[in-house]
């Protein structure tokens, strides 16, 4: 038995990055979220290639996905989510 209702927040340092192989699969799992329950997808930008991934990962989940360098937007967001669900 899992979560009926949950959020993924990637949080990410400076040094993260894909090789388009792992990228893939990256993409992959988060399309599959939401059959497990999860209801939005937030990322911390914490580096220049951040923008590039999010992309190819909203291109192909159902789910909403909030990306910020701000703690506290990102807070907001989920906040906002929260109360709507």
């Amino acid at each position: 038995m899992g979560l009926a209702q949950w959020i993924l927040w990637a949080d990410t340092d400076i040094s993260f990055a894909l090789t388009p192989e792992s990228l893939e699969k990256v993409v992959s799992f988060a399309a599959s979220l939401e059959e497990h329950g999860c209801i939005a997808l937030v990322f911390t930008i914490s580096n220049q290639m951040m923008p590039f991934y999010i992309s190819k990962i909203k291109a192909r989940i159902g789910i909403p996905l909030f990306s910020s360098e701000s703690v506290d937007k990102i807070q907001d967001f989920i906040t906002q989510l929260s109360t709507k669900n």
